[in-house]
């Protein structure tokens, strides 16, 4: 059985297949009943996406007969069970089309809907945001053409009320009430619910024409999506008849809606003709292309391949499939599609049927045309029986050939996948299980997915191996990993803890070393003794495929995200350090060396930096990426970037082996400069011509940092190449107030900390002149400088992708060397770190080159590293709470807040803040005070009557007479003898568990209680352990610096108690135990908020709530509340709201151990 390296649990389980989707710009998107949940592989335990589909009401389609309800046409319709939205259907589009040059997410839901969304690079939330809405403008379409049925045929009686109760005869009505930002439902009938307006006044608003059931059916089914699929990225030639819409290229993508009528409309969504991370509003070009009649039943599955990149006449191939059983393969000419004047007729034309209609409906399929045999078409189709079938087709004959029929499962089909170009597929299914198969020639066979893994494995995936089911799987964009979205089976499950919170799991698997054709036959020798833990034969299948990666990222028209190869590497150089170094030189020799046999890796390398010259620049930049963080992870930034590295501490052979590395790397990123320079000049002189010609230019690029260009080619003119050379004199003799029409120009440059001059000594960092001090000491300020304009960073931060880029400040005054030896550079090495620098860049990036492709860089993880955020509660005009996002990065806001407020709330986590410290059992209250809520989850006692570090305060101890003190020295004595048998333990991982804590702590002693706190979500949790004796609390002091999760944690004498939960509060009963798995407890309300307030709060964000109790005192300065929920999913997504501002303080969420329970009736007063 194949071993997975990492895991993260989701909050919901998955219901339908095809459930997890990868995109290219290495996000995971996973759908889980109501919510959305995208997370990135390189940080599966970080910060994550979340989009939470909101209920929608039906649209204004007609009125029907109450008789006609009971016709067979709507048996689909009435028979529907469904009370809560959930999502059917999820499709990454191709990097570039959403305003940040990331991707769209389109999301179908069970309700016929369909819309987009995009990250929130600048909203500083973690909810992704709505952009387009596919099924509204489906509808005001259909509308505008009477649904395609003539006038004739829509009735033109308009339903009039009665007064009174309906009588049997009379039509169910459904009404909309159109608002500017939603439809507002009123439904009226026997069986009406809502509490709204009479029947009178609702029936006299009525217009909605009254139509038959066929018509109702019709309509219904051309409004019901059911699946969602994005093409690949066409491009078109500027001389097309057809324009695209304003502030927009010529490259697109169709999105296609299969639909319960059997339709499929597409839409062409345009990519922008310029992207940027400081404005949220930008519209998004969607447009409807055309509808195409593909199926008579339902479509529930669709795939799309690009046959042919050609930019004249662009193809696309189209697989189909439905609940028939039908599979058909469609032909389509983009060009002839953006030409077409009939919606209702698109250019597609049918190639093949190549299965026809059966009993069993098409659960999943995948379509693949291979990069190495551009004419050859594969397609696998999942069914709902169990198995697969998988076609060949030679396009150039159109000649296809059915490979087999294969009964690779139990259950339904839930998920396919190609991988290696098409050498590899995928299966999952409903029965949970997941198989790897080969296709060699015209033959698939079953092959086992590689078994052994890399490196070490993720110390903080402890999920336990209890899944039930599988509901899709998905390959990495480099065909490294693959990502497998798993069930868990409930009653497995601990009930207590892990079947509270863990609902699925999405675990990763290699297949780096997955036996392919190209593989099998070689033999390959290394020189040197096979690793431990891999078989010789299995690094061979890993050397290949690696090999083949690289290769493929070579191609321009891949976006360059490396994450899987880069963790690929570093796993394998804990434990095989050579084994890298090899792959890579040969990597290197392929193309640059003739013959590598007989050469040393030094001669290899030496002779790969002579050959740069003719290197492509793709290769460049990959090479630069790996070498960075895989050969020289071990070095800062700094020491890499310096032109005389101490390297000493790694000695002997290592040494001398890492300047040669690091030389080669320096080589690299000069010819990189040199042609990004060479570039600029080239540019700036064609505008130069372009102005002086008086020729209008449409679209361009405007560089940025000219001036310190041109002094980069100053400093290195002995190095850099002769043409560069002319370049930069052309570019030095133009007029320079001329040259400010056409590009930025700043020859000098200030300190943004004192306002210094700053001379240009080094393309990475720069250090101000400063001023003398009174001592006479000059003081100067370190620089960071963008990695490409070479431009001085601006002082302060500026979001780039969601990541906030602060400048690097340090004094260097008599100090220099230490200071320089001390600081890092902006650019961090360590991988998943590194920041985007290139933000002046961004600025003036007002146009983009349509042949051209995004590059991400391999730190994907700050691409969605924003905090999740806080709620700021105000109130409106009008007396209702308004809620505000607020910027964990102290973003500015309206009361005028800073990052200072950032470190305010990180201060309420230590352990013994005073939101933990209830001021009644601090100061003696006893248990009757601390239990007057009823409720203790969380709440810990106090010792010595004081603070949380024992100092007693001499006011408050004032306040009590002695004779109250004197009653309370026995309650004294026992929570003494408590404190001594308890420790503190903190720095919990998020993930750990009280079940997991108490399992540490087991050979300690026997565990008496254990109360995890904190936010849930923080590595700033921490932990009350209680032992039956003193002698396990002093065993556990020396567990600390054991490794739980990602982090070891800290074990120290316990200065207070856990207070116990009353027993008369647990749960009695199974009905109890599951109010509880809905229930959560919440701590730190600020007590100006009110009831209403705190249930707004909670269904805004997670979900209905069922009931709510708001407790406190006049002893205590906040209040806590127990909010049980309707469904247990919203219990579980109010988790994420610990930390979240309500009214001025950060409230704490965590699971609540007591039911909320109706209040007993009081009795009558006589």
């Amino acid at each position: 059985m194949a071993s997975r390296f990492q895991a993260a649990s989701l909050v919901a389980s998955p219901s339908y297949p095809n459930a997890v989707a990868w995109s290219d710009e290495n996000l995971i998107a996973v759908a889980t009943g109501h919510l959305v949940t995208i997370l990135n592989p390189a940080l599966p335990f970080g910060p994550r996406g979340l989009i939470t589909i909101p209920a929608n009401k039906p649209f204004p389609i007609g009125v029907i007969e109450r008789q006609d309800l009971y016709s067979g046409c709507l048996l689909s319709t009435c028979l529907s069970r469904d009370i809560r939205p959930c999502v059917r259907s999820i499709s990454w589009s191709h990097i570039g089309l959403a305003p940040n040059a990331g991707c769209l997410l389109a999301i179908c839901t069970i309700e016929g809907r369909v819309k987009l969304y995009r990250a929130p690079f600048c909203e500083f939330q973690v909810e992704w945001v709505e952009v387009v809405d596919i099924t509204d403008m489906l509808y005001d379409y259909l509308a505008n053409i009477s649904f395609g049925e003539s006038e004739t045929a829509v009735s033109s009686d308009v339903f009039q009320p009665h007064s009174g109760k309906l009588e049997g005869n009379n039509p169910l009505q459904i009404v909309y009430k159109r608002t500017s930002k939603a439809r507002s439902l009123k439904k009226i009938g026997e069986d009406c619910t809502y509490k709204t307006r009479s029947l009178k006044k609702i029936g006299e608003d009525c217009t909605l024409p009254l139509v038959t059931v066929n018509q109702y059916a019709s309509r219904n089914a051309m409004l019901s999506s059911l699946v969602v699929a994005w093409s690949p990225v066409l491009c078109l030639p500027p001389e097309t008849d057809s324009a695209p819409p304003d502030n927009s290229s010529n490259c697109f993508s169709l999105l296609a809606v299969g639909g319960k009528s059997g339709k499929i409309s597409f839409w062409r969504v345009h990519e922008p003709l310029s992207y940027t991370v400081e404005h949220s509003r930008v519209p998004i070009s969607v447009m409807l292309a055309g509808f195409h009649q593909a199926h008579n039943t339902w479509v529930t599955a669709i795939s799309w391949a690009l046959l042919t990149s050609d930019a004249s006449s662009p193809q696309v191939l189209l697989a189909t499939g439905s609940t028939d059983g039908s599979v058909k393969i469609w032909l389509e000419y983009s060009e002839k599609l953006l030409k077409s004047s009939e919606v209702n007729d698109p250019p597609f034309s049918l190639l093949k049927e190549v299965i026809n209609a059966d009993s069993v409906p098409v659960s999943v399929l995948t379509l693949i045309v291979p990069v190495q045999s551009p004419q050859k078409m594969f397609l696998a189709v999942g069914k709902g029986c169990g198995s697969f079938e998988v076609w060949i087709c030679d396009l150039s004959i159109r000649k296809f050939d059915r490979i087999g029929s294969y009964n690779a499962h139990d259950h339904v089909v839930t998920g396919l996948a190609w991988a290696f170009d098409g050498c590899c597929l995928y299966s999952c299914s409903q029965d949970n299980s997941v198989r790897s198969w080969s296709l060699c020639g015209n033959s698939l066979d079953e092959v086992p997915i590689p078994p052994n893994t890399p490196g070490v494995k993720n110390p903080a995936d402890d999920l336990p191996y209890l899944f039930g089911s599988c509901y899709g799987v998905a390959v990495s964009p480099g065909n490294l990993v693959v990502a497998v979205a798993r069930g868990f089976d409930a009653g497995l499950l601990n009930p207590m803890y892990q079947a509270r919170t863990q609902k699925a799991a999405i675990e990763f698997f290699w297949i780096g070393g997955q036996q392919l054709e190209s593989s099998t036959n070689r033999n390959l020798e290394f020189g040197i003794e096979n690793f431990p833990g891999f078989p010789k034969k299995e690094l061979i299948y890993w050397e290949c495929n690696m090999l083949w990666y690289l290769s493929q990222y070579e191609h321009l028209d891949k976006p360059l995200v490396v994450w899987d190869i880069v963790a690929a590497l570093l796993a394998f150089k804990q434990s095989a350090p050579k084994y890298v170094e090899l792959v890579l030189v040969k990597w290197l020799s392929v193309s640059n060396v003739e013959s590598h046999l007989g050469l040393s890796t030094g001669n290899i390398l030496s002779h790969a930096s002579r050959t740069f010259s003719n290197t492509t620049t793709r290769k460049l930049h990959l090479f630069n990426i790996i070498c960075r963080h895989v050969v020289l992870s071990e070095l800062k930034a700094d020491k890499i970037n310096s032109k005389q590295p101490n390297l000493e501490e790694f000695g002997g052979a290592e040494e001398e082996k890492l300047k040669l590395w690091m030389e080669l790397l320096l080589c690299s990123e000069r010819e990189l400069r040199e042609r990004l320079v060479g570039f600029a000049f080239s540019t700036v002189l064609g505008l130069m011509s372009s102005l002086a010609a008086k020729v209008y230019r449409a679209e361009g690029w405007d560089p940025v940092g000219l001036a310190q260009m041109e002094q980069w080619v100053a400093l290195n003119y002995d190095h850099v190449q002769d043409q560069l050379k002319l370049l930069a004199s052309e570019v030095r003799n133009l007029d320079k107030r001329k040259l400010h029409s056409v590009c930025e120009y700043v020859a000098g440059e200030q300190c943004s900390y004192c306002s210094a001059s700053v001379p240009f000594e080094s393309p990475e960092i720069a250090f101000c002149q400063g001023a003398k001090c009174s001592g006479g000491v000059g003081q100067s300020h370190k620089l960071a400088r963008c990695a490409v304009c070479m431009q001085i960073k601006a002082q302060g931060g500026r979001v780039i992708s969601g990541v906030l880029i602060m400048a690097v400040v340090e004094n260097a005054g008599n100090k220099v060397g230490s200071s320089s030896a001390n600081s890092e550079s902006a650019d961090t090495n360590d991988f998943g770190q590194s920041q985007p620098s290139n933000h002046t860049v961004m600025q003036n990036l007002q146009q983009k080159n349509t042949n051209s492709k995004p590059i991400l860089l391999p730190n994907d993880e700050n691409y969605y590293s924003q905090k999740i955020p806080q709620f700021q509660q105000k109130a409106g005009s009008n007396g209702v709470a308004k809620i505000q996002m607020v910027g964990s990065f102290g973003r500015d806001r309206e009361d005028g807040g800073d990052i200072r407020d950032l470190e305010d709330l990180l201060s309420k986590l230590n352990p013994m803040a005073e939101e933990f410290v209830p001021p009644s059992l601090a100061n003696g209250h006893g248990w009757s005070a601390g239990a007057a809520f009823g409720y203790t989850n969380n709440f810990v006692l106090q010792a010595n009557f004081g603070n949380a570090n024992g100092n007693a305060g001499r006011r408050k101890r004032n306040n009590y007479n002695q004779k109250r003190r004197i009653n309370s020295r026995t309650s004294m004595a026992q929570r003494e003898e408590v404190i001594k048998r308890t420790v503190y333990v903190s720095d919990i991982d998020q993930q750990v568990t009280e079940e997991d804590l108490a399992a540490l702590f087991i050979n300690c002693g026997q565990v008496v209680d254990c109360r995890i706190c904190g936010d849930p979500n923080s590595v700033l949790r921490f932990a009350f352990v209680e032992f039956t004796d003193e002698e396990g609390a002093r065993a556990a002091l020396s567990l600390a610096g054991t490794m739980l999760g990602y982090y070891p944690v800290r074990v120290l004498p316990s200065k207070t108690a856990i207070a116990p939960v009353n027993p008369t509060f647990l749960p009695r009963s199974e009905d109890e135990r599951e109010m509880c798995a809905r229930t959560i407890y919440c701590t730190n309300i600020d007590k100006k908020v009110t009831q209403a307030e705190v249930k707004l709060f909670f269904e805004s964000i997670c979900g209905e709530v069922h009931r709510l109790r708001l407790l406190g005192d006049y002893h205590h300065s906040t209040r806590i509340a127990f909010v049980e929920f309707v469904m247990a999913e919203s219990a579980i997504a109010a988790l994420n709201c610990s930390g979240a501002i309500l009214g001025s303080l950060p409230i704490r969420v965590s699971p609540s151990k007591t039911p909320v329970r109706p209040r007993a009736p009081r009795p009558a007063l006589h």
